[in-house]
């Protein structure tokens, strides 16, 4: 197997990251429209919609962590390049491709204890209390499955730094 393959399965796991990063696109307006609404219903009609806070806390731990894999496939978080401007490329591609191989590793094992916390939860069927009550296992576990997915877009990130050094520095400026 050549980079063919790998450049095959990146492009797909980049479409499946973008819908994602999709889902927590409408997951952060359906928040908007939710929070616009109790704030009308209650200001104008003395009537709030029930259960706002309770949802809208679900939506955003849906939000936040099916976008963080998008985020790194578009090279969008924050980073300190002080020191590695200063390095030949050739050790900018080995410090990125090391620095990614960290962070899926250190993702993997986030995403091993957060799905131990959601089984855990799902176990006891632990629920949110509020005016309206939820599970929160369904959450807790797709928050793993973001930190999941970040940690595998770390690792293709990895492979690719690897397999096409300096790709990455040209197509992020």
């Amino acid at each position: 197997m050549g980079p063919g393959w790998f450049d095959n399965l990146y492009r797909r796991y980049s479409l499946f990251i973008r819908f994602t990063g999709c889902c927590a696109g409408f997951a952060t307006l359906a928040m908007m429209f939710l929070v616009g609404a109790d704030i009308i219903g209650r200001k104008f009609f003395n009537a709030p919609i029930e259960g706002t806070y309770e949802v809208t806390e679900g939506l955003l731990t849906f939000a936040i962590y099916t976008g963080v894999a998008y985020t790194q496939l578009e090279r969008s978080h924050v980073r300190v390049t002080l020191f590695t401007d200063r390095l030949s490329p050739k050790w900018q591609s080995v410090m990125l491709a090391t620095v990614y191989f960290i962070g899926f590793v250190f993702f993997a094992c986030v995403s091993y204890c957060m799905f131990c916390f959601a089984w855990d939860s799902w176990l006891v069927r632990e629920v949110k209390w509020g005016t309206v009550e939820y599970p929160l296992y369904p959450v807790k576990a797709i928050a793993g499955a973001g930190v999941f997915l970040l940690g595998i877009q770390f690792l293709l990130d990895a492979v690719r730094e690897v397999l096409y050094p300096g790709q990455e520095q040209e197509s992020s400026h």
